[in-house]
């Protein structure tokens, strides 16, 4: 659902310690599709409408720096994360823009490394996820800037069920905690992370997308681990894990001057985990990026591919269909995001259960 990985300070080990992915590193350039990877499966929206979220007066090719999330409200609000200018578009249900939520900046309501947004489905109100100010700005219905709620982790994803905040990060050996939307207290924590001693895989591990199904469940889908776990969100619980079939796992290597390279050892193309979203019936639509060789960015995608995890069987399988990468859907509407031939968010009229075979 999120570029949320491309941004985060990345710990690396260095002579002096601990040294941190500086934030004066250029901004990733989308990338252009490769015809060596093209897929040859049907593409989802032909003969589909749809639209681009634009504002009118501005140049469509400059509404959006680069799209890191889209959240939906329940009253139709839509709300675009722009991580590279550090602002959150909010558009009404007809998709007209009626505010501009924060700016770039250190003080009450900007944003130094916006990457995640929620919406909270009990009050409406809407949650960005700072990862460099180590914590979440809150907005109310109208846009306007409330609080700044602490974390005392390091996070890379939200979700809201009923009400109540889940937040994926690595804290005390787990990597899954309960937040309270007030004050950033830690309520809970579950999913175990056996490998938390390791400081750069702990990191890694704890990246990576949530997905939050109004049933009471949770998905968590590992930016570089080829599998999905399940847990109960009332209980904690396990509910299970399921591995992707024809993942190819990252592996992730300093580089001279700062920042990361993601490969395979084989020198194949890597995969790196993209977005999860829950379907009816129990089911969840989960999607993977294809990355350059040797990439430097992990959003660098010569393509998207994407597979349903089956309530009936727990196996993941392939979809039979091309889709661009999903960002939200309603019952209604499902919300894409695209780097070409400019970053822009398409509007599909259309539940994601009828574009899917």
């Amino acid at each position: 659902m999120r570029y949320a990985q491309a941004f985060l300070a990345i710990l690396l080990l260095g002579a002096g310690g601990l040294a941190v992915y500086r934030a004066t590193r250029p901004a990733p350039s989308p990338a252009e599709p490769k015809s060596e990877l093209v897929s040859p499966l049907p593409d989802a929206l032909t003969g589909r409408a749809h639209a681009r979220l634009s504002v009118p007066g501005s140049p469509a090719e400059r509404t959006f720096g680069l799209v890191g999330d889209v959240a939906m409200a329940g009253d139709g609000r839509t709300f675009v994360l722009d991580v590279i200018n550090r602002e959150v578009s909010m558009f009404s249900a007809a998709g007209e823009r009626t505010a501009l939520l924060g700016r770039a900046g250190p003080g009450p309501g900007e944003f130094l490394g916006p990457v995640a947004l929620a919406v909270d489905d009990a009050e409406g109100g809407l949650y960005v996820l700072d990862e460099r100010k180590q914590g979440l700005d809150e907005f109310n219905e109208r846009g306007e800037w409330r609080r700044t709620v602490p974390l005392d982790f390091h996070a890379s994803d939200l979700c809201f069920i009923s009400g109540r905040l889940y937040v994926l990060g690595a804290r005390q050996g787990f990597l899954l905690h309960e937040v309270s939307p007030k004050d950033g207290a830690v309520l809970r924590s579950f999913a175990p992370d056996a490998d938390s001693e390791e400081i750069l895989l702990r990191r890694y591990r704890a990246g990576g997308y949530l997905g939050c199904a109004s049933s009471g469940e949770i998905a968590f889908l590992p930016s570089l681990r080829p599998e999905v776990t399940r847990f109960s969100a009332e209980h904690g619980t396990l509910l299970g894990t399921a591995a992707i079939p024809g993942y190819r796992a990252v592996r992730v290597r300093p580089v001279e001057g700062g920042g990361m390279q993601f490969g395979t050892p084989d020198g194949e193309v890597p995969d790196y985990g993209s977005s999860i979203l829950p379907l009816p019936g129990g089911d969840w639509l989960l999607q993977v990026g294809r990355l350059e060789p040797s990439a430097s960015n992990p959003h660098e995608f010569i393509s998207v591919r994407s597979y349903r995890l089956s309530a009936r069987d727990r196996q993941i399988r392939p979809l039979a269909v091309q889709l661009p990468r999903v960002m939200a859907a309603g019952e209604n509407v499902v919300y894409t995001v695209e780097t070409s031939p400019y970053p822009a968010v398409r509007t599909i009229p259309n539940s994601l259960s009828e574009m899917l075979p």
